[in-house]
């Protein structure tokens, strides 16, 4: 079954209208190809401008700690827990 002409990808060359050197689309990019500007890479870089720059409209220039940004709102978070299951027992 392997040889079988029917289970091919490929149409003869007959069947084509153009040959193969005058077709116009995607082809694997040479060594002599220059690169290619397209909208998603101006977005990959401004993506990575953002990533690696600060805003000029940031007004907060100094923040806090990575651990105080996380620690204030678990721990907020546990004492309105505690508040809530010790009123929810005075109820009952």
């Amino acid at each position: 079954m392997a040889g079988l002409p029917l289970l091919s990808a490929e149409l003869p060359p007959e069947l084509c209208d153009d040959p193969p050197g005058n077709r116009v689309g995607p082809r694997p990019a040479g060594a002599l190809d220059g690169p290619v500007h397209s909208p998603v890479h101006a977005l990959q870089h401004e993506i990575l401008a953002g990533w690696n720059g600060v805003d000029s409209a940031d007004s907060r220039q100094d923040k806090a700690p990575g651990w105080v940004r996380l620690a204030v709102p678990v721990g907020s978070s546990i004492a309105l827990w505690i508040v809530i299951i010790g009123f929810v027992r005075t109820l009952l």
